[in-house]
């Protein structure tokens, strides 16, 4: 345990140089601060991956990862209605996606939009059949709205990434 944690550590202490050498050469190619926002996202370090998203998104304001990178971070500090501008101008930029449609299906889900997210959360079905965690999150909205047989049946998608 105290070993994971010194771990994450030195990952953290890591993503905060990498991140103060890009702004220092600001010509150090793009790719770096798309591995630093992906690390720190993995990572779930949300202020790295908010200050990493903010130079990507400086450098090109369409890039879908970015937007939904960022979105997952500020939708961390409950700012709800930002993250789901965000992740509508995800959609924007890769229509038909199914993580940028998930990740506003959730956004929406969390703000109690449930109406909103089931439609989203079917769309995503629709472009990928077998996504066990949008069967899972759906599961629970068939739930919630008192729809349980077809809610239970798909309840149990949430075996595929339990673990």
């Amino acid at each position: 345990l105290q070993h994971a944690g010194r771990d994450k550590a030195l990952r953290r202490e890591a993503l905060v140089a990498f991140v103060r050498a890009y702004r220092a050469d600001p010509a150090c190619h793009p790719a770096l601060l798309h591995t630093i926002a992906q690390t720190a996202f993995v990572a779930r370090e949300w202020a790295l991956v908010e200050e990493a998203t903010a130079l990507l998104l400086a450098l090109n304001a369409t890039d879908a990862n970015a937007l939904v990178w960022r979105a997952t971070a500020v939708q961390h500090r409950d700012d709800f209605a930002t993250a789901e501008q965000l992740l509508r101008d995800a959609v924007r930029v890769v229509p038909g996606n199914p993580v940028a449609l998930h990740k506003l299906a959730l956004c929406l889900k969390e703000q109690g939009r449930f109406a909103q997210a089931e439609a989203l959360l079917r769309e995503v079905l629709v472009l990928s059949p077998d996504n066990a965690h949008a069967l899972f999150d759906l599961s629970e909205l068939e739930i919630r709205s008192g729809r349980f047989a077809e809610g239970w049946a798909r309840y149990e998608a949430r075996m595929a990434f339990a673990g």
